[in-house]
């Protein structure tokens, strides 16, 4: 019901105002009765800003609830023969992010591997890297003082492994406060150790195989809060043929046992897929390249039992385009799931939410939030301004690094809560407010073309253009009248 002062009279209705509410501007009704005008923000993206201006190639982002911090780990193409380097960006509040300097922690190349991820515990990141072939760790501390990055000790986690590593390779459980770092061997097995952090160094336990005969390679791996178990997605060949297997990985000490594995999808893909895990209800999506299916970005929803997963039926994200280059990350602040994938056709960046339901979800229209080629794209949530950071390499700019936040949708207008515009002067919040709803004429307007339908605006004014969402607020009959529709 309305939080009325009054009935109405003659077109007018009587409501308690909820803010300030100025003279003559569209109005809508809370969910509490009281009346306002349109505030917020509409959702969108800031401007491009880059962690790196050259070359780029494989990179990790990861965020540090702490310091309020992002960290991108990665190669840098332009420093000798790509060199591991991390920056830390602040997201401000026009929707940019300020970096600091970059900061190298291998002076030789890391191969196009590098994985990054955040202990809540320590408040500390463990980066992986490959360099030749071996792979390292190493523990990095964020000072937001002036937006730097110090580096522990190099560890050595394997010596022997092939060329594939990274994407995701290192997650980290929050109730054993450890880590979890993949990687494969020369002879193609999917291997694993657990990594604990003490002070600036980290240390590892035994080795453990996850995949024999296969190459377990290009890693995806989430921590399922609701199960206390990672869920892992790579891809693995025989020689011969090629798919993407799910498996569910369980730490105890400073070991780590394996569930067996599930198919995801049955044949070669794009090699960077998504996996993301919605805590709210238990599941986990996967978002993938579907080759049995005109290459169409896809997503299943799994959800895990004992050390086992299974994945409800594919739903479409994008059918007007091939999808290549894939990833994905909850989103709190909606309670769903954010998606970026690279068309393509248009090689151009794309994204969509999916809110998942049961073992299916429904997915938002898909649009496109970058004027050129886009590739790699990580996605990092910022639980301090309740945004997602979506990182990708930008190929019509030699492949620069860089990062572009999500706006989210807080308007307080949507296409059913217009009534009217606001009459008889301002109003202070929490006092009587005049509203001219349907049928009513409106006589506090200036500069309007009688005939002309005007529609509500998300910054609050009124205009010949439908916005979005579209709201009608009614028709001029003169220069200063407008008769309120909705």
């Amino acid at each position: 019901m309305f939080n009325t002062i009054g009935g109405e009279e003659g077109g007018e209705f009587k409501a308690v105002a909820s803010g300030t509410l100025p003279s003559g501007k569209p109005v809508v009704v809370n969910s509490d009765g009281t009346v306002s005008v349109i505030s917020g923000s509409a959702a969108g993206f800031g401007a491009q800003n880059e962690f790196e201006d050259s070359a780029t190639e494989e990179f990790s982002a990861a965020y540090d609830t702490a310091n309020d911090r992002l960290v991108i780990a990665f190669e840098d193409k332009n420093d000798g023969s790509g060199k591991g380097k991390a920056i830390v960006g602040t997201v401000n509040s026009n929707n940019t992010i300020t970096f600091g300097s970059q900061v190298r922690f291998r002076a030789s190349s890391i191969g196009s591997s590098v994985s990054i991820a955040y202990s809540t515990a320590s408040e500390k990141f463990l980066i992986t890297y490959r360099s030749s072939a071996t792979v390292f760790a190493r523990v990095a501390t964020v000072d937001s003082s002036d937006n730097s990055i110090s580096f522990g000790t190099e560890v050595t986690v394997q010596t022997s492994i092939d060329a594939t590593f990274g994407h995701r390779a290192c997650a980290y459980d929050p109730d054993t406060e450890k880590f979890l770092v993949l990687y494969g061997t020369d002879n193609s097995k999917g291997l694993a150790k657990v990594g604990t952090i003490s002070g600036t160094n980290v240390s590892f336990g035994s080795e453990v195989e996850y995949e024999g005969s296969n190459n377990g390679s290009n890693h995806s791996m989430v921590y399922d809060t609701g199960s206390n178990k990672f869920v892992l997605a790579y891809l693995r060949s025989d020689g011969s043929t090629t798919d993407v297997a799910v498996r569910v990985a369980t730490i105890s000490g400073t070991d780590v046992s394996f569930g067996n594995a599930t198919q995801l999808i049955n044949s070669n893909i794009s090699f960077h897929f998504g996996i993301a895990y919605d805590p709210v209800n238990n599941k986990t999506l996967a978002v993938y390249r579907d080759s049995g299916n005109s290459n169409y970005a896809t997503l299943k929803i799994g959800t895990v039992s004992g050390t086992g997963i299974s994945f409800g039926s594919a739903v479409v994200i994008d059918s007007s385009q091939l999808s290549s280059i894939h990833d994905a990350a909850y989103n709190p602040g909606t309670g769903a799931v954010d998606i970026a994938y690279k068309g393509a056709g248009s090689q151009l960046a794309h994204f969509a939410s999916a809110t998942i339901s049961g073992t299916s979800a429904t997915v938002t229209t898909p649009i496109t939030f970058t004027d050129g080629e886009a590739n790699d794209f990580h996605l990092v949530y910022d639980p301090d301004s309740a945004k997602m950071i979506i990182n990708f390499r930008d190929h019509t700019t030699a492949q620069n690094g860089v990062s572009v936040v999500r706006q989210p949708n807080t308007l307080n207008l949507t296409s059913e809560n217009y009534i009217g515009m606001s009459r008889g002067g301002a109003v202070a919040d929490a006092k009587g407010a005049t509203v001219d709803i349907i049928g009513a004429v409106n006589d506090e307007q200036s500069g309007l073309t009688a005939g002309q339908q005007y529609f509500v605006q998300t910054d609050g004014t009124i205009d010949t253009t439908a916005d979005d969402p579209s709201v009608l607020a009614g028709t001029a009959i003169s220069a200063t009248e407008i008769l309120v529709k909705t």
